[in-house]
């Protein structure tokens, strides 16, 4: 069984990589489709690590597409998952892809904060972001910073700066979803 279920995660990682190369290559739909086939298929093993990878992952094509309503949920079960399991470095890219998409989805209120936490994340983790989720982070937080104004950006982000983790999982996770999250399918 072990041997098994090792199996299936290589296969998985190996199709997560044609994934990512599909996107590269624009088929952002197949790619989608590709990870959403390897998110059932690790979800029914119990690997919440590679679950929020194929979420982020998946996040990540909804972000590029400019569909927030899709993404906005799958980022936010990802941060979850990963704060059930403490991987920081992950987290860290996953918080900044949400605060990115709530910037982007009119949210600026919620987007500010997930923007303060990550900057801790980052700090705690040496973690430097990917250079195009800095781009599209600079240019998310600076949309953010025109709608709530410096001192109002600089507040909240204070707070997500400073909020400790079940806090963080709170705030992205609506409660009508939050006791079921894990075991949820998009």
């Amino acid at each position: 069984m072990g041997q098994e279920r090792g199996a299936v995660c290589a296969a998985a990682r190996d199709r997560v990589g044609r994934a990512s190369a599909l996107v590269l290559r624009g088929n952002h739909a197949e790619a989608d489709n590709e990870l959403a086939e390897v998110e059932i298929q690790i979800r029914a093993l119990g690997r919440p690590w590679e679950v929020s990878l194929a979420l982020s992952s998946r996040g990540q094509i909804m972000l590029d597409r400019g569909e927030w309503t899709r993404a906005e949920p799958m980022l936010a079960e990802a941060v979850a998952l990963l704060i059930s399991i403490g991987d920081i470095y992950l987290l860290t890219h996953v918080v900044q892809q949400l605060a990115i998409v709530l910037a982007y989805s009119d949210d600026a209120r919620r987007s500010a904060v997930p923007f303060g936490a990550c900057a801790a994340l980052s700090d705690q983790s040496g973690h430097v972001s990917l250079s195009v989720l800095a781009r599209d982070g600079a240019h998310a937080a600076e949309k953010v910073v025109v709608e709530l104004g410096q001192e109002g950006y600089d507040v909240l982000f204070g707070e997500g700066r400073g909020m400790p983790s079940r806090d963080l999982l709170a705030f992205v996770t609506p409660a009508e979803s939050a006791p079921d999250r894990a075991t949820s399918r998009h």
